[in-house]
């Protein structure tokens, strides 16, 4: 099924069924028509070209940028379509919270070791089993997926119990496989010393040093994708609006929120990951040939910029 299927037949219906699925923030038919359904129409070419099945594609963006809800909603559309889809996210990999306890214990002098989120707090193996398993399950097969609680532990996370794993029925025509991370490489040290915001601080320099390393690791994964996405910010400060507007639809819904400016100090670390890693992912993407970028604006749309 090529693009030139989904204009030609089934366009309205699909703009229909993304406006039914999509958030009430979302739900605006420029967004689909610009966004969603460009990104639909690559993806249902790079299935069709696909040579087996399912179809990895790894899907980078920053936090607020969408991903999840950009993938989910693709795997309910193609589903309208006749592809059997499923969405992961680098987050149901990280360590179990026994795990991440003994790691920060074994680096107490990196602050970003100290939680989850940076490269090194991930199952790497478990990652590159799941991913397997992915590719070979079969109409008769079934596997199970994990699943990880960010709000257990007072907030701190940790991996659920085997027996509540997501469990998935074959067989798969698409596989998307979303992370902030994704597709991060290391970098030269001069990279990261060459941050201003880094070189006035030594314990964070020694703490980035340390996790560009772990990077290293990651590239068993990336060997398992298929094709690319990746969502570029015009600027990587919208982070902290994009965190601000989520954080405040859980207060409008009941939940509890930070403030602003818990926001702007827990993204501002994620941020110096942005400034040195972007740069080079957009100027060698990963798979090259492969790899869809899309520029957002503020408003999380295609920026004509």
């Amino acid at each position: 099924m090529t693009s030139k299927l989904i204009h030609a037949e089934l366009k309205e219906k699909i703009v229909k069924k993304f406006l039914e699925i999509l958030p009430p923030q979302d739900q605006q038919e420029t967004r689909v028509r610009d966004y969603y359904l460009k990104i639909l129409n690559w993806v249902t070419e790079e299935i069709a070209k696909a040579q087996c099945r399912p179809l990895i594609v790894g899907v980078n963006g920053p936090q607020g940028s969408g991903k999840s809800t950009l993938t989910a909603a693709l795997v309910q559309v193609l589903s309208e379509m006749g592809f059997r889809g499923l969405t992961l996210s680098i987050d149901d990999f990280y360590l179990t919270r026994q795990q991440q306890v003994a790691l920060a214990a074994q680096h107490p002098f990196n602050p970003l070791l100290q939680q989850r989120g940076y490269p090194g707090t991930h199952d790497i193996q478990l990652g590159l089993e799941k991913l397997g398993e992915l590719r070979k399950v079969s109409a008769t097969d079934s596997i199970r997926v994990p699943s990880y609680d960010k709000s257990k532990h007072q907030g701190q996370g940790d991996r659920l119990p085997e027996t509540e794993w997501t469990e998935i029925q074959g067989p798969l025509d698409v596989v998307f496989l979303e992370g902030w991370m994704l597709g991060f490489s290391a970098v030269s040290d001069s990279v990261i010393l060459g941050n201003v915001e880094v070189q006035a601080d030594p314990q964070l320099t020694a703490g980035l040093l340390e996790v560009n390393q772990f990077l290293a690791s990651y590239q068993s994964w990336y060997s398992q994708l298929d094709a690319f996405i990746h969502l570029i910010p015009l600027d990587v400060q919208y982070v902290i609006d994009w965190r601000v507007e989520a954080e405040e639809r859980m207060k409008a819904q009941g939940k509890s929120g930070m403030s602003r400016e818990d926001i702007t100090s827990y993204v501002q670390k994620f941020i110096l990951a942005y400034e040195i890693y972007l740069p080079q992912l957009i100027a060698r993407p990963l798979l090259p040939g492969k790899t869809l970028q899309i520029v957002l604006s503020k408003e999380r749309l295609p920026s004509s910029n």
